[in-house]
């Protein structure tokens, strides 16, 4: 993500200095509005103050409001063309908003005017690794660690670097530097960890920890936890619960919805604590397919899902995450986009989209093309009954993707051009989920080619 702070400055006017000061302080506190309002007041009044319009770029950055961050900082870097620090966060502000060799090449300049300061190096690592230059990311981040930068964020990027690299031993045995990260706080810090040891005569509380899909994703690690014996509690999203219950990997666990009380318990892992457990690489992912099935209780019926006449085929889509994911601007499209797979006429659409973007097909005058099934799927035992009626899903890298994966349904996801770690790069399958292909975007903020090359795939799709 990089790694900035607001920069102190010499005296100026008093009502200035004091402004600035107070600014200062407040994005130091995580106040980042009211510090780019009073920046704002500064720059004003004194239009050449380069640290004011730096800082105010780095706090509207962390806000997501990346255009204006990067315009703050450019007009920083142009008053101040030989801070190294000022320079670097330049370089993130350009990453932000999609502008990779852009972002490396402001980064090398940084590194040159201060070849020893450390959290240069570390910017640029981010960038470099995001490219799918791992070798020198990691070298990157290691002349970091040698100048004396080593925040936890740093070893977690490290670790991601690792695991986008596809050497996921390495990286799950650093993922516990999540941990030391302020918006991952260790949870159930009375119960004692689990180390992988035997469990014959005890109880293992295993809890989610991060979004609906990394559930998805790794609760296919149960069954390798029953085979060690002992009593098995699984603290779930409400969302996924019923489905878990009703699949194998459900079986002989007691499911509990989180944040409701537990019982008592031995010993706790985090769900994505497994892979580091079961030293996880590319060869021996579990591969029991599927993991998760749907319930038999008449959803169907419930939704009333009708058969398609004739020879058609029925595709779902899935355009947007929630809009609080940290990445979203990034994974998730607008549902205009999508419009030019809806002039093939013998493909039924349904919306397998939740939540406020189901109102784009409303906001579009889609409704005659695209079924809306929102309202209708409470939770994701109802999505996975849906899933079984449709040929297809396309979505972009959100938890319906995993669910389709988990399911064993045939599944096409949209990538951004950075992709989060577990779709690695320069590869369209996931050796995560088999029934999955990958469709890249090949640059940030454009989807037009990607979703060109899924019509043209779309066309030839087999009955």
């Amino acid at each position: 993500m990089g790694n900035e702070e607001p920069e102190a400055s010499d005296q100026r006017d008093k009502v200035i200095q004091s402004q600035f000061d107070a600014a200062v302080k407040s994005q130091r506190v995580g106040n980042l509005e009211h510090a780019v309002q009073l920046y704002g007041l500064v720059v004003r009044q004194e239009p050449d103050f380069a640290t004011a319009w730096g800082n105010m770029g780095v706090a509207l950055r962390v806000l997501s409001k990346f255009d204006a961050a990067l315009r703050c900082l450019e007009r920083s870097v142009a008053l101040k063309p030989d801070d190294a620090g000022m320079v670097s966060n330049l370089g993130n502000a350009q990453r932000a908003v999609g502008n990779l060799q852009a972002a490396l090449e402001v980064h090398k300049r940084a590194i040159a005017l201060d070849p020893e300061r450390g959290q240069s190096h570390y910017n640029s690592a981010i960038v470099t690794r995001d490219v799918g230059n791992f070798e020198a990311a990691q070298a990157g981040f290691g002349k970091a660690i040698e100048l004396g930068y080593a925040p936890a964020q740093l070893f977690w990027d490290r670790a991601l670097c690792h695991l986008m690299a596809g050497e996921l031993e390495t990286g799950f045995a650093d993922y516990h530097y999540r941990w030391r990260l302020p918006e991952s706080p260790p949870l159930h810090t009375d119960i004692a960890d689990w180390d992988g040891d035997d469990l014959k005569g005890r109880s293992l509380l295993v809890y989610a920890e991060q979004g609906l899909g990394d559930s998805i994703q790794f609760i296919r690690y149960l069954p390798l936890l029953q085979a060690k014996g002992g009593r098995i509690v699984l603290e779930i999203q409400p969302e996924l619960k019923r489905l878990v219950a009703v699949s194998a990997v459900g079986e002989n666990v007691e499911i509990i919805e989180r944040d409701k009380k537990l019982p008592p318990v031995d010993l706790k892992v985090p769900l994505l604590t497994l892979p580091h457990i079961f030293k996880a690489n590319l060869g021996n992912l579990p591969h029991d397919m599927p993991y998760l099935t749907p319930p038999q209780d008449g959803v169907v019926e419930r939704l009333a899902i009708k058969p398609v006449a004739g020879n058609r085929l029925t595709v779902g889509i899935n355009w947007a995450g929630k809009s609080t994911h940290k990445n979203d601007h990034n994974r998730s499209i607008d549902l205009a986009s999508l419009t030019a797979l809806l002039d093939i006429s013998d493909i039924r659409f349904v919306s397998l989209q939740k939540g406020p973007r189901a109102h784009d097909i409303a906001r579009l005058g889609l409704q005659p093309l695209i079924f809306n099934y929102d309202g209708l799927l409470q939770d994701f035992a109802d999505t996975s009954a849906l899933m079984q009626h449709v040929d297809l899903l396309i979505t972009v890298d959100t938890s319906v993707a995993h669910l389709a994966g988990a399911l064993g349904r045939p599944v096409w996801v949209l990538i951004p051009e950075v992709p989060d770690w577990r779709w690695m790069t320069n590869r369209a399958d996931s050796p995560w989920y088999p029934s999955m292909k990958l469709y890249r975007q090949e640059r940030s903020g454009n989807w037009v080619k990607t979703i060109a090359r899924v019509k043209a795939d779309l066309v030839g799709f087999p009955l």
